[in-house]
């Protein structure tokens, strides 16, 4: 190696100077650009040096400046070359023999003396090189990367940083790996889509918010390999674009079986603060922002400080509230989140990129989990040995995950608590149930129907105390207000067409077409009426034969029935979720928020249906419709026990399954990547955290949906028929909701791609949800009381005139009595309402507060005008003589009659 330096030296030296007319790059340069990278290992954070260079062509180019600066044919540049090699080249031996993996890099994409690479180097390439423009790509993919890297080991070496996390990752396939098979499948996509070329094909989607004259040079060329080569190539220019001046960390590599492309980027502190002034980003004020505004408050820790439009002025006078993120060690005004949606966000202004994942030019789209707070997070969250506790940090879930994430986490915190007091009347009237001997007949009679008042009353106080917690923590998070509408992700499910804003016709958006949204909503609701007659076809079925067998002295048929019940609830649920993925579809929704709220209504309707439908047939229904069948069992309210017990305990281990199931499946991947790649003849070795996070399940509305199912459903089951088995289903769902949301905290840091930080000011269509729970449970609750117990016969005229009446004509009395029971329980519901607004007093005082400080601040940026004013009277009648001025006369300019 160090005779190749020498001879390329002399070789050099022998060169005409015109054979080199371009500017030769210093020393300095090259040790910058391409000598040394820098690579931080995030576990450990310890720093290496590792060669990034192809030693021929840079020890070409190292030679080719040293002879520019020195005189024709002088022999000690020569010899100061040549010793330059052998140190270069003792320098990356020593580097290469020690890493255990090395990829071959290209120097800077600088013109030399040198000759053109062989074609077998061209080869190892992990992008195409087709023209000089893509080579540039490639060439400016690894500076940015280096750059980075040496930025990321001033922030762990200077500010004693532990973490150095991403905000974005893009993950493209490589083009290079292109297959005859995708090939073949984009020529027919784009054949059959409005566009007549993948070139118009990429200009409606990368184009349609930028400058015509930059949409004319989008020219990607039509096969699939050019197209996502261009891709990269775009969006890297777009972030370089947007950055402009500032920082704006970019870190590129290839993924371990070689076959994806990772472009990781993280916006600098000033960047995300251009990004937050130029859309108005609302932050929270600090209390020295208060006394800024001159504003006293006797108790100013109480004080809940409003969120106001980010201006740059606000940061320099100390206005703000600053955060100090774990494994940083400065504090910053930006949260991760802030800087997940602004980048996002600005993105999106320019570039679909769900329509990019849609067309398969990106693989992934997600924000960056962080390692320091992720662990710091299980820790202290997300371990199972927090079970006997439900306290959590909500506020630093906020922080890294967002509203969204938070508002769930926080209404399964309060539905556990809640149950807590539920716990000991369940006790009481188990233990009364289990020993009907030991206690008078009236104390067992009114049992059942006490602990049918306690669930209605118990729930009404729940969904009061839910409704001020998620209104406080609105106000305290700044939902309530200043919610950041702009920040909305595009459905990458929704194949729609760009067309003029209705807001301003400049601007090109994506839009539905109004008949296939028409057709699409009538088609969903056929099909799910469809589905629902389906279901109850089959309960009926279940029914059919549960008795038929019973009859043929089968007398353990009802338990099988039951878990066969339950078996179809769960084979239907996950039939439902692939349907109504498919018929959200057609609904034509642009939004992901929008798509996935709807998926979300679709899923609680039907599932609720599928789960309690024949739970309402045996409570409402077969006493009526089919006597005989209650009596095989000994009575329906036997029935519904066993049903409720068996069903209930089923759904619960239904859903620590499915907690299961992400971190089974992430695992999963990893090790069938692994394999792959081992029997292709590679050498699997241990992923990053970058790396691993795009084989970890995404976190989208499905699982979302499923989490929320399994807190609101275990609660529904004990709403409406826990009078049937009271300590097992509020002992079960108090256990279930302290493993639920463990669990979920585990699986969110550790086996599921970070979720995109959506804000939202509570918990959406899921209290509509509550609502109608409240409905049933006031429905079924009162029908129990009267249908399935004696209490009936505590009215001693009902008593004496029963016996009167003829086999099955007790109806009517018991109906009374339901409808005197709803009434009663909706009475109370009216009351509780209007003693106990759903705003607590406190946080109406903070909103008042917030509106006076946003007031203030708005006339604080004005400034203050300088009026002068005089006054003056005179308190001598006689002299000011104001009876002496006339009246209106008609005649007068201003009179009108």
């Amino acid at each position: 190696v160090s005779l190749g330096f020498v001879l390329a030296a002399v070789l050099h030296l022998t060169t005409p100077p015109a054979a080199c007319a371009q500017k030769p790059l210093s020393l300095a340069e090259h040790l910058e650009t391409d000598l040394v990278e820098i690579e931080i290992d995030e576990a450990r954070g310890l720093l290496q040096l590792s060669s990034g260079w192809k030693l021929e062509t840079a020890g070409k180019a190292l030679t080719s400046q040293i002879s520019k600066e020195a005189p024709q044919g002088n022999g000690f540049f020569v010899l100061l070359a040549a010793f330059a090699g052998v140190w270069l080249s003792a320098i990356a031996f020593f580097e290469v023999s020690w890493q255990p993996i090395q990829y071959d890099q290209e120097s800077p994409g600088k013109e030399s003396c040198a000759p053109p690479p062989s074609e077998e180097h061209e080869n190892e390439d992990v992008l195409p090189r087709e023209d000089a423009a893509l080579r540039d790509v490639l060439i400016d993919l690894k500076g940015t990367s280096s750059e980075t890297v040496k930025r990321a080991s001033q922030v762990f070496t200077q500010d004693g940083a532990t973490s150095f996390g991403f905000h974005m990752i893009l993950v493209f396939p490589l083009p290079s790996v292109t297959t005859e098979e995708e090939e073949e499948e984009w020529r027919q996509r784009c054949s059959s889509s409005e566009h007549a070329s993948a070139s118009s094909l990429l200009k409606a989607v990368a184009g349609f918010a930028m400058p015509e004259e930059e949409v004319k040079r989008i020219a990607p060329g039509d096969s699939l390999r050019s197209v996502r080569n261009y891709t990269i190539g775009l969006i890297h220019s777009l972030f370089m674009s947007l950055k402009g001046d500032l920082d704006c960390e970019l870190y590129s590599f290839t993924s371990m079986d070689k076959d994806e492309l990772f472009m990781c980027i993280r916006l600098s502190e000033a960047l995300g603060e251009k990004f937050a002034d130029m859309s108005e980003y609302p932050l929270q004020l600090s209390l020295n922002g208060l006394e800024v505004l001159q504003m006293k408050y006797s108790e100013p820790s109480l004080v809940i400080p409003a969120y106001v439009k980010y201006d740059a002025h606000m940061k320099a006078k100390n206005m703000l509230r600053t955060y100090k993120l774990h494994g940083h060690s400065e504090e910053q005004i930006l949260r991760q989140v802030d800087c997940i949606r602004l980048l996002y966000e600005k993105v999106m202004k320019y570039m679909n990129l769900s329509e990019f994942e849609r067309l398969g030019l990106i693989s992934c789209i997600a924000p960056s989990h962080d390692v320091s707070t992720t662990r710091h997070l299980t820790n202290i969250w997300g371990n199972l040995r927090l079970f006997w506790t439900l306290d959590q940090p909500i506020h630093d879930v906020r922080d890294y995950f967002g509203e969204t994430i938070a508002f769930y986490f926080l209404f399964t915190e309060t539905v556990g608590r809640s149950l807590a007091w539920l716990l000991p009347f369940a006790l009481v009237a188990t233990t009364v149930d289990f020993f009907p001997d030991r206690f008078p007949k009236t104390v067992v009679t009114w049992t059942q129907p006490f602990f049918s008042i306690v669930l209605v009353v118990w729930y009404q106080i729940f969904l009061k105390r839910w409704a001020r917690t998620q209104s406080e923590h609105a106000n305290i998070w700044g939902m309530d207000h200043n919610r950041h509408t702009d920040v909305s992700l595009i459905n990458p499910r929704f194949a729609g067409v760009y067309g003029p804003s209705p807001l301003d016709e400049n601007i090109m958006v994506l839009q539905a077409d109004a008949r296939k949204r028409t057709w699409g909503i009538a088609m969903s609701a056929t099909v799910t009426a469809l589905w629902l007659c389906l279901i109850v076809f089959c309960v009926e079925v279940n029914i059919s034969m549960r008795n038929r067998m019973f009859r043929q002295g089968h007398t353990d048929v009802i338990t099988w029935a039951a878990m066969g019940l339950t078996i179809q609830i769960a084979i239907f649920d996950m039939l439902w979720d692939y349907m109504a993925n498919w018929l959200t579809d057609q609904e034509q929704h642009v939004t992901y928020q929008s798509w996935a709220q709807w998926k979300a209504a679709k899923s609680a309707f039907v599932k609720f249906f599928n789960t309690f439908n024949s739970f309402f047939y045996v409570a409402f229904l077969q006493e009526y419709v089919a006597p005989e069948t209650c009596a095989l069992s000994g009575n329906c309210s036997h029935l519904l026990k066993v049903n409720t017990m068996i069903v209930f305990a089923g759904f619960v281990c239904f859903g620590v399954a499915d907690m299961a199931y992400a971190i089974f499946i992430y695992n999963m991947n990893i090790w069938m990547e692994a394999r792959a790649l081992e029997k292709a003849g590679g050498h699997a070795s241990q992923l990053s955290l970058l790396e691993m996070q795009v084989k970890m399940l995404s976190y989208t509305e499905k699982e979302q949906t499923e989490d929320f199912l399994q807190i609101v459903f275990p609660l529904a089951f004990i709403m409406m028929f826990g009078s049937f088995s009271p300590a097992v289903t509020a002992g079960l769902g108090f256990l279930a909701m302290r493993i639920q949301l463990r669990a979920d905290a585990y699986k969110l840091c550790n086996a599921f791609q970070r979720p995109f930080p959506s804000p939202e000011s509570g918990i959406g269509i899921w209290n509509m949800f509550l609502k109608m729970l409240l409905f049933w449970t006031v429905v079924v609750n009162s029908w129990v009381i009267a249908f399935h117990s004696e209490i009936i016969t505590v009215v001693p005229a009902v008593r004496e005139m029963l016996p009167t009446l003829p086999s099955g004509y007790d109806f009517l009395p018991r109906l009374v009595l339901f409808f005197v029971l709803s009434a009663t329980f909706s009475a109370f519901g009216f009351l509780l309402n209007l003693a106990v607004p759903d705003v607590s007093a406190r946080v109406r005082l903070e909103r008042s507060r917030q509106t006076f400080q946003r007031q203030r601040l708005f006339e604080e940026e004005l400034g203050s005008f300088e009026e002068v004013v005089k006054l003056h009277g005179s308190n001598n009648v006689e002299e000011s003589a104001y009876e002496e001025i006339p009246g209106l006369q008609p005649g007068d300019l201003f009179f009108v009659y």
